[in-house]
């Protein structure tokens, strides 16, 4: 269900777009409605047990300010500039990007399978973004920072 949600942001995103919303007011939305959502759901998990302190909560709060609202942020950023099928064969190329860290950074050679799928996923890249003519420049980059696979 939840990815099948995530999914569909981008069609729900353009329809708010058209309707005048912007990237930060669509945004302020989204995780008002979630975050009390949220407390609900872990207060019936698991019950009155103790939250995080000290630096597990400090990692918990960058991780999710880092990684996941500033991801949010940067990603209906772009839907707001470019098309949103572009934004996401653009913004979820990450598996490119992070298969040739770990071979940089970690010496960890991509086998034969990999690098198959890496180069199928060039490919499908390319070709779709090179229908996106109508994107506006600006938006390539809002895709990019909000990488953190």
């Amino acid at each position: 269900m939840s990815a099948g949600l995530y999914g569909i942001n981008p069609v729900f995103s353009v329809f708010a777009y058209d309707d005048g919303a912007n990237s930060r007011g669509l945004m302020l939305a989204r995780f008002a409605l979630a975050a009390p959502l949220l407390l609900v759901v872990r207060t019936v998990r698991v019950g009155r047990l103790r939250w995080p302190r000290g630096t597990d909560l400090l990692q918990i709060f960058l991780l999710g300010f880092f990684g996941f609202c500033m991801q949010s942020f940067f990603y209906f950023g772009a839907i707001e500039r470019m098309p949103s099928g572009l934004v996401s064969v653009i913004f979820y190329g990450f598996p490119v990007i992070t298969v040739l860290l770990a071979w940089l950074l970690l010496r960890h050679r991509p086998n034969r399978i990999i690098s198959v799928c890496l180069v199928a996923t060039v490919a499908g890249v390319s070709l779709t973004a090179g229908s996106g003519s109508c994107a506006q420049g600006d938006g390539v980059p809002c895709t990019k920072p909000g990488e953190e696979r």
